[in-house]
């Protein structure tokens, strides 16, 4: 199946200047999502940040209770049609998975943005999430691993914005719709 991601073109390919910097989580609220995972590995970072959680669902009461909500970090938004607007003034999208996600538009969404990933390389992430390239890869459920590739993004926006460019650069080579029609036209010849 070919994947096509719309070219999200939200702001110049620079980090936001946000301070502290915003990190986002886009998804159902539900376990195999791993929100409760990123949570457990922001505790662990040591770089001032701001999560912004879009999305609801049936782990969000457990996840309100997580003690790092009582930081004064952690922000819920609810649902919303519109995540790009959490995009436009992200720092870096994270990916906590805990479950195989086959492909997921939020990776590519947020690359399309500019916005370079920390996550788990877990399931379809590896086609986007190439870790020093797009983003920074921890083992799966490795939560110290995760909040090391958190405070590594933090910590350097020069990567960040590499990472960024790469993946911008990634979805246009791999997921648009003129990569898409690409990979027809061998097919399309024999008509």
């Amino acid at each position: 199946m070919i994947k096509v991601v719309p070219q999200i073109d939200l702001r110049p390919e620079t980090v936001p200047a946000l301070d502290p910097p915003h990190l986002v989580l886009t998804g159902q609220l539900v376990n195999g999502k791993g929100a409760d995972l990123l949570l457990d590995a922001l505790a662990l970072v040591k770089h001032d940040f701001r999560l912004d959680i879009v999305g609801r669902g049936e782990e969000e009461p457990m996840l309100r209770a997580h003690p790092m909500v009582s930081s004064g970090k952690v922000f819920f938004h609810g649902y919303t049609p519109e995540p790009e607007r959490f995009l436009a003034r992200a720092y870096a999208a994270v990916l906590p998975w805990r479950w195989q996600e086959p492909f997921g538009l939020v990776g590519p969404e947020a690359l399309a943005a500019g916005v370079p990933l920390a996550g788990f390389a877990t399931g379809g992430a590896g086609e986007y999430l190439i870790d020093g390239e797009t983003g920074l890869a921890a083992p799966p459920r490795d939560v110290p691993a995760l909040a090391a590739a958190i405070d590594r993004l933090l910590g350097d926006p020069a990567l960040a914005r590499r990472l960024g460019r790469n993946g911008r650069q990634l979805v246009a080579e791999k997921f648009s719709a003129a990569a898409a029609l690409r990979s027809y036209q061998p097919l399309l010849e024999t008509i």
